[in-house]
């Protein structure tokens, strides 16, 4: 199959095998790896993971806030009073209470959530859908902008600490397409640590570096 037809392909097929189906939450539909369902009402993870929970209709941090009962935030203390959930006590901090009579555990300062009545799971590492866990899919990171049809790296990380021959350099590559980069006599421990993150930008359909230092006269360009 020649380059040309095999591009476009993998541009197409690489997302897909990535994708994560959206769900719906009430009338709006959300990816699970970036927000929770609690009846109609969606409340934001955070970039690592960490869930928010409602409270009537306000989202808190189950490490800081508890919901109280008449679903009012209350700022956790070390003598805030015992709740109860059904006929359970419990500590803010410690547990939370689904449903009115569920508890799950508060772990590290992050809630973990109620599946269906009967199980409590990391938000992390699973999701909940139609009272069944799952795992969550990843998310695939935005692309990397095109130019003239190519995906290029926006900065320039590849530079070895030590010489390599032409060859080597073709063979250290993070996927299976990429052109080789071109200096000249000085080796890569000369180049000043600044060099080190080059931007491009895009110029007549080539990509070119921002600011390029003098010895490199062709940058890398990689493909998918």
């Amino acid at each position: 199959m020649k380059l040309t037809t095999l591009l476009p392909i993998l541009t197409t097929l690489i997302p897909l095998a990535f994708a994560e189906d959206l769900q719906w939450c009430g009338e709006a539909r959300f990816y699970p790896s970036k927000y929770s369902c609690f009846g109609t009402l969606l409340c934001p993870k955070t970039e690592t993971g960490e869930a928010t929970i409602a409270c009537g209709t306000a989202c808190y941090d189950a490490g800081t806030y508890y919901c109280d009962s008449n679903t009012h935030l209350q700022l956790i203390t070390p003598d805030a009073a015992v709740q109860y959930c059904g006929t359970a006590p419990y500590r803010p901090g410690e547990y939370t209470c689904w449903n009115g009579n569920f508890l799950c555990p508060v772990l590290n300062g992050e809630a973990t959530l109620a599946c269906g009545g009967t199980a409590c799971y990391n938000p992390r590492e699973y999701n909940c859908v139609d009272g069944k866990l799952g795992t969550p899919a990843e998310v695939p990171p935005p692309p990397q902008p095109t130019c003239g049809g190519l995906y290029v790296w926006q900065k320039d990380d590849r530079f070895p600490q030590s010489r390599q021959p032409e060859s080597d350099v073709r063979s250290d590559v993070k996927s299976d397409i990429m052109r080789s980069v071109e200096i000249d006599e000085r080796t890569e421990a000369d180049i000043p640590q600044q060099h080190a993150d080059i931007t491009y930008f895009c110029a007549a359909s080539k990509c070119r570096p921002f600011n390029p230092p003098k010895m490199v006269r062709k940058s890398v360009l990689q493909l998918l």
